[in-house]
């Protein structure tokens, strides 16, 4: 079974997302700021990380730059809402996300993206 730990501080989105991925039969850890993300990350490494852009600690991209310097070859796939002057999505994808997600999506779109992203 698949590991995916997912962070974003929107407790309703965070909370349906882990409903989605239960139901997909993936092992699912929910973090809500990129300090407890990373704890957890550094615990035991998961096959995936879903995290939103804008958190209340640090921005998204830093947690993905900093997975990325302790476990080269994690899969991060992040998500925005959008907001502010810089598209970080594509700068995300740009520091090696694996894919990205605009917000809103639907279930299916959501679940297919981390499939491909997973694999």
């Amino acid at each position: 079974m698949k590991r995916i730990l997912v962070i974003d501080d929107d407790l309703a989105l965070l909370d349906m997302i882990h409903q989605w991925l239960l139901r997909a039969d993936y092992e699912t850890v929910t973090a809500t700021s990129v300090s407890q993300g990373l704890e957890e990350y550094k615990k035991l490494p998961f096959d995936l990380v879903i995290s939103d852009v804008f958190l209340p600690d640090r921005n998204g991209v830093s947690l993905l730059m900093e997975i990325h310097e302790i476990f080269p070859r994690a899969k991060v796939v992040m998500m925005s809402g959008g907001g502010g002057r810089i598209d970080y999505l594509k700068f995300a994808s740009v520091l090696g996300a694996k894919k990205i997600l605009q917000k809103p999506f639907e279930r299916d779109f959501f679940l297919n993206t981390v499939q491909k992203a997973v694999h």
